[in-house]
């Protein structure tokens, strides 16, 4: 007779008396369970320690491993966008390069502009947005 202890479903721990026959075939139950349980632990406990030898904090959104690659690509990227768009700019006319200019580099308020170059708030509104057309088909 060997003693055992385990978990009932409700949560309850019980000890029990078993015979070898009865011990082999309560093992032959448990196996699959406790296998399971085992393979979680590992999970947790690797995915723990990841997060602790990394110093991630799974709550800082900006430390999410997801959102560390994606800002590692777009990194990646930023050259090459960078150089599409001085060749879309290329492309616009003198009035539309030099409104985009004021407006997003200089940082100028619409009516700056208009001001500046002496027109109407709606001609300054209408060359900015035909340039950003413009701009948005290379993208």
């Amino acid at each position: 007779m060997k003693t055992v202890k385990f978990t009932l479903a409700n949560g309850e721990k019980t000890v029990m008396q078993m015979d070898d026959e009865q011990l082999k075939s309560f093992r032959a139950v448990q196996r699959p369970h406790w296998r399971e349980e085992k393979r979680r632990g590992r999970r947790g406990a690797s995915l723990n320690q990841l997060l602790d030898e990394k110093g991630w904090d799974v709550s800082d959104e900006t430390q999410n491993p997801e959102t560390l690659l994606i800002r590692r690509e777009d990194e990646k990227q930023k050259p090459l966008l960078l150089e599409k768009l001085r060749e879309g700019l290329k492309e616009l006319s003198d009035k539309q390069a030099s409104a985009i200019h004021k407006r997003f580099y200089l940082r100028m308020t619409l009516e700056e502009i208009a001001e500046e170059e002496g027109l109407g708030l709606t001609t300054v509104v209408n060359r900015i947005e035909c340039a950003l057309k413009k701009l948005k088909k290379l993208f």
